[in-house]
């Protein structure tokens, strides 16, 4: 009968320790569970936050290009348009130095008629 009694008390005793050990083990379980969802939950907004920073990295290199090719072509057309603006100076000091000349002979001309008179 005691055997019996000390067999049936330690059977219960592990079943007890068996419920409390699952119980313990459910209960880490959940906590995990809850611990995966809040980093899937981060992992995705990192994830869409990367996503964005690209795109934006892209864009960004987009206009960059963009302004380079514009200041490239503004260079350009700064460089005809001086080149433009120094040949239009060499034909006018062209023009003004013939037309000078002219006015230095006819001042001397007349200056010579007036000695001679």
């Amino acid at each position: 009968q005691k055997a019996g009694d000390r067999l049936l008390s330690v059977t219960e005793q592990l079943e007890q320790e068996l419920l409390d050990k699952d119980a313990e083990l459910e209960e880490q379980a959940s906590a995990f569970s809850h611990e995966l969802d809040l980093l899937r939950g981060k992992y995705s907004e990192v994830k869409k936050r990367l996503r964005s920073e690209g795109e934006q990295r892209k864009l960004l290199q987009q206009r960059v290009a963009g302004l380079e090719m514009a200041v490239a072509s503004g260079r350009e057309q700064a460089k005809a348009l001086l080149h433009d603006k120094e040949l239009q100076w060499n034909d006018e000091r062209s023009t003004h130095g013939a037309e000078v000349r002219r006015l230095v002979a006819r001042l001397e001309g007349v200056q010579n008629s007036l000695n001679g008179a």
